[in-house]
């Protein structure tokens, strides 16, 4: 496979994911369910598989998606580690490491 078409791939799935992981958290803050679904449909090709079912069932979907998305990222992506603190409180961090292009953590 080239690269270029590798890279090209690897950043539709990231993009892919980040769009998945803010139609969730849309998800858990919107007061209208069917307005976060016109949002997102036009994105993914799951109309027939998500229309017909409920609230929770629609969540459960977009979530297995999420999950299924996150793998293949996983697997796809020429992972570089960094390292990095975040607040964890007012005086305290905690180290991490993550990857700096699907943002992995180990």
């Amino acid at each position: 496979m080239d690269v270029a078409i590798a890279v090209e791939e690897l950043n539709m799935l990231i993009c892919l994911r980040n769009l998945l992981t803010s139609q969730l958290n849309t998800l858990k803050y919107i007061t209208d369910l069917e307005e976060a679904t016109y949002v997102l449909l036009p994105y993914l090709d799951i109309q027939l598989k998500y229309i017909n079912k409920d609230d929770g069932e629609r969540k459960e979907y977009i979530s297995k998606l999420m999950n299924e998305v996150t793998k293949i990222i996983h697997v796809k992506c020429d992972h570089k580690f960094v390292q990095d603190y975040i607040d964890t409180g007012p005086e305290s961090s905690m180290r991490i490491e993550y990857c700096s292009i699907c943002e992995m953590q180990k």
